[in-house]
């Protein structure tokens, strides 16, 4: 009688405690974390990508774009693009992609709202990849050097895109 009172009490008291169960709030943190190793994971890879990369420089003129948010797209026209700015290394024909698909597409951390027309000039050393973490399939471009605010073209506001 003693053992089977002991056992019901302790059952019933990791039952009311909740014991094994996870708060809503704590998977949320840990599916975060997860992300952000993730991101970090890509861009660390990305990095040593791009340094390993082979340097060309652009024999004509070209049309690349940036998908930024609004505050970097105003840096952007007032400073120029710094070096190492990746760019998307081509876009068809149509309406320009949502901020949704721009951030699945090309691996961003972030969702666009904003998209940059630059334009390369001839002579521009540059490095040429896929991207990685996104969409298979896609270009990139980086740039090797500083871009003087007058490469940035036509600044054009996106869709968000739905969820």
């Amino acid at each position: 009688m003693k053992l089977a009172a002991t056992c019901l009490f302790v059952y019933a008291g990791v039952y009311l405690a909740g014991c094994g169960r996870v708060s809503r709030a704590r998977i949320e943190r840990a599916a975060a974390r997860a992300a952000e190793r993730r991101a970090a994971s890509v861009m660390a890879r990305d990095l040593i990508r791009d340094n390993a990369s082979r340097t060309v420089q652009l024999g004509a003129e070209r049309r690349v774009y940036k998908y930024t948010s609004e505050s970097k797209a105003l840096v952007f026209e007032r400073k120029g693009l710094p070096s190492g700015t990746h760019f998307a290394a081509s876009a068809g024909p149509g309406r320009p992609l949502s901020g949704k698909t721009a951030e699945q597409r090309f691996g961003l951390d972030y969702r666009p709202n904003r998209r940059l027309s630059i334009t390369l000039p001839a002579g521009t050393q540059v490095k040429t990849n896929k991207v990685i973490g996104c969409s298979p399939g896609y270009g990139e471009i980086r740039t090797e050097k500083w871009l003087p605010p007058a490469a940035v073209g036509s600044d054009l506001a996106l869709k968000p895109g739905r969820r």
